[in-house]
């Protein structure tokens, strides 16, 4: 929660900075997992936040944004795979162990965390407005 918490704080005060040129066109370059995890708060503040009122000038500047290499939605199978690749595994059996321990792992997570942080992601990311 407080990576969260720190990422909501970090668009919003870009988004600040952003207003100074506002009304040029912004387009947004979010690199790999941080760079996603922030666009998801900057599309936040301006369609949802509670100061989506006063970031209104550059909602209607924002341009597009650009995703390099994005977080990708991690089955079982595949996340299990290239951690065997990963580790070198070149065996059948050691790939096979290390997708059925990403397996437990995956499942444990989301067993104590109630809830499927990866699914909530992406469906927040589908859903979020694009403009």
């Amino acid at each position: 929660r407080g990576a969260a918490r720190h990422r909501r704080a970090f668009a919003l005060r870009l988004l600040r900075l952003l207003q100074v040129w506002a009304p040029r066109p912004v387009v947004v370059y979010a690199f790999s997992n941080g760079g996603c995890f922030v666009q998801r708060e900057l599309v936040y503040h301006l369609h949802s936040g509670p100061h989506a009122g006063e970031l209104e000038a550059v909602r209607r500047a924002w341009a597009g944004s650009i995703f390099d290499s994005c977080p990708a939605y991690m089955h079982l199978r595949t996340g299990g795979r290239a951690i065997a690749q990963g580790l070198g595994f070149s065996s059948r059996a050691a790939e096979a162990v290390a997708v059925a321990l990403f397996g437990i792992y995956a499942y444990a997570t989301a067993a104590l965390a109630g809830t499927n942080p990866p699914r909530e992601f992406w469906e927040e990311m589908e859903a979020s407005p694009s403009e």
